[in-house]
């Protein structure tokens, strides 16, 4: 039995103030002010030694998994961004941006009585912040050729992750510094008349940058019936320069239209295909992590989708597409039989093949 709610409640102020230099360049400064409250009240009931403390109102110490975790917490901060760009001539410009981040905290529903219990300091996560860095150009080298380029740097305090605790909850955790650098590259135009193409690359190096280890409570197999003895052994161990999980290192993309006027009057063909691939990853940081029970490798992937669609230019739309053309499965996340039992055990997987038909009309 398990009941739990959780409010949070975000107020906000915020701004940005632009000058221009000169024709030519301008810097852009911004703020944002918030004050945040969250509360988080769970009461659970997990009676693993049956009958004998089953109920709530029999003492802590007598509870099989009785957990009664009250918790209200307030944040106030302010974040700062500068921006400034500089047009080299018609047909480039180059930018830097700075920005700070911050993404609020909050609560894990965790059992605290019992053989499932877990130590407290697991029961809430701290917020966690971000330092950008950002320069890149823009332009067009034709007509038919624009192009992005991009270099970035996020350093990255307190990051929060998921993962799973020795009693196989999933629940949000804290690291300790991790960093994330790249590059992403894009071109679009045109090809010829009526067919356009989009195509984008981004490589990205994503790891922890300082040591960092997480502890639980691991129930002993000796010791009083309803009291069991714990110990307090590492859950987690992360060591400097371990990928962050879950984020590919090469993700390209790729678009192509092409429109074909028919004769008919208002009528034309839409003709369109696009991909994407993901190199390999993992889903946690390394088989160590949590006795290896939850780590899984994410295998690169590509996938394919194409439409044609008949279009009137009186807001009429029907298309035949296909969807993930190849059938990839793509494993992404979820729980392995090994943390959750065989019965239990689930993934997320991107949608099969699909393909079907679809009728739209546009309102002006």
């Amino acid at each position: 039995m398990e009941d739990r709610l959780f409010k949070f409640e975000d107020i906000a102020v915020f701004g940005e103030l632009t000058m221009h230099i000169n024709d030519q360049w301008q810097v852009t400064g911004g703020i944002r002010a918030f004050w945040q409250e969250f509360s988080h009240d769970f009461e659970s009931l997990i009676p693993f030694c049956g009958l004998f403390c089953s109920s709530p109102e029999q003492p802590r110490f007598f509870e099989g998994g009785t957990t009664v975790n009250d918790a209200k917490r307030d944040f106030e901060d302010q974040i700062f961004k500068v921006n400034t760009s500089y047009d080299i001539n018609d047909d480039m410009m180059a930018y830097f941006t700075w920005a700070e981040g911050f993404r609020h905290g909050g609560a894990n529903a965790l059992p605290q009585g019992g053989r499932q219990a877990s130590l407290p300091s697991l029961l809430q996560f701290q917020p966690d912040t971000t330092t950008n860095w950002e320069v890149g150009l823009k332009g067009s080298l034709s007509e038919n050729i624009n192009y992005s380029i991009a270099a970035y740097l996020v350093e990255w305090d307190d990051f929060q992750f998921e993962s799973l605790v020795i009693n196989g909850f999933k629940v949000v955790l804290n690291g300790d510094e991790a960093e994330t650098k790249g590059i992403e590259l894009e071109l679009n135009g045109n090809l010829g008349e009526g067919l356009t193409y989009n195509i984008g690359y981004s490589y990205v190096d994503a790891e922890v940058t300082k040591d960092f280890v997480i502890s639980d409570y691991v129930a002993g197999t000796t010791g009083s019936f309803f009291i069991p003895p714990f110990t307090v052994l590492p859950l987690i161990t992360v060591s400097d320069g371990d990928p962050l999980p879950s984020v590919p290192d090469h993700t390209f993309a790729f678009a192509l239209d092409y429109l074909q006027p028919l004769k008919m009057n208002n009528w034309s063909l839409a003709y369109h295909v696009d991909g994407k691939y993901s190199s390999d990853t993992q889903s946690t940081f390394n088989q160590n992590v949590n006795l290896g029970r939850d780590f899984f490798e994410i295998d690169s992937y590509a996938v394919f989708n194409a439409s044609i669609a008949l279009e009137s230019n009186d807001n009429w739309t029907a298309s035949l597409f296909v969807r993930n053309i190849g059938n990839e499965q793509n494993l992404s996340a979820g729980n392995t039989a090994a943390a959750a039992g065989g019965v239990h055990q689930y993934f997320f997987t991107l949608r099969p093949r699909t393909i079907g038909l679809a009728f739209n009309y546009r309102y002006n």
